[in-house]
């Protein structure tokens, strides 16, 4: 089992893979490598990339130590800094979706020679203070009923892939705490967005709540821009993979390319 040591916490990774540019695929709160192989998502790029998948700790086969500092985004950069350094990779471009995607941010904020350009989907660059909430609502109910609020959470009030809910069902209610209490503890970028420099692509799917948060900010950050895909549809969180898997496609090969400046005919 692939993994790298952290301040004596084991960190589970895979690589899926064997040719093109190195590509970080990043999960949300409490799910493991195992989604984004079952959204077919992996199977979909792997032809074409080298995909590093890590279960973050608290989440799949990563350890759950119980201690905040472990949850908050800067380590969680740290744990992903040491899996590139295990594989030896110098940067890479990074796919997050939710928590994973302000990972994003907050290691792109720290270290910004490290990725290539970001994909960010259902997240903002900005602090937890809309929804701040609803995420200590939530932390009442996992605290009171164990794991299975979270899972009652993202199903929605219907049914969650059984493997998938048995994953979730075994972290320890502490872990989400813990995750979620980071989420909100986040300060935000460094810089203002006006002077951050990395790039990336806003995904938008069908119904964003986060709509105008998430336009507003792409607006003010010189190196993003925003995507709307409108069948594009996330299902008790994660994207339609038909839709999703053209626009990274096209994502990546258009960063891969060499622009060629037009030339006057003599």
């Amino acid at each position: 089992m692939p993994v790298v040591l952290l301040q004596r916490q084991r960190v589970y990774f895979q690589v899926a893979g064997e040719r093109g540019a190195w590509i970080i695929l990043y999960p949300p709160l409490g799910e493991s490598i195992q989604n984004w192989h079952r959204q077919s998502l992996v199977k979909d790029l792997d032809k074409s990339y080298r995909l590093i998948l890590i279960d973050p700790l608290g989440q799949g086969l990563s350890d759950c130590p119980d201690d905040p500092y472990f949850y908050t985004l800067t380590h969680r950069s740290k744990q992903i800094v040491e899996v590139l350094r295990e594989l030896r990779v110098t940067h890479a471009y990074f796919v997050g979706l939710g928590l994973g995607a302000q990972t994003g941010f907050a290691l792109a904020d720290q270290l910004p020679k490290i990725l290539r350009s970001l994909i960010i989907m259902k997240s903002h660059p900005y602090p937890i203070t809309i929804g701040a909430s609803e995420i200590d609502s939530l932390v009442g109910r996992i605290e009171k009923y164990g794991s299975k609020a979270y899972c009652q959470y993202l199903s929605n009030g219907h049914s969650l892939d059984p493997a998938r809910e048995k994953e979730i069902l075994q972290i320890p209610p502490y872990a989400l705490i813990h995750a979620l209490q980071a989420l909100c503890q986040w300060q935000g970028l460094s810089v203002s967005l006006e002077d951050f420099q990395s790039s990336g692509m806003f995904i938008i799917g069908r119904n964003e709540e986060q709509f105008t948060t998430i336009r507003e900010a792409s607006n003010r950050m010189p190196k993003f821009r925003y995507r709307i895909l409108s069948h594009l549809e996330f299902v008790q969180g994660w994207p339609d993979h038909h839709v999703l898997v053209p626009e990274l496609t096209n994502f990546f090969e258009r960063r891969r390319t060499p622009r060629v400046e037009p030339v006057d005919e003599p």
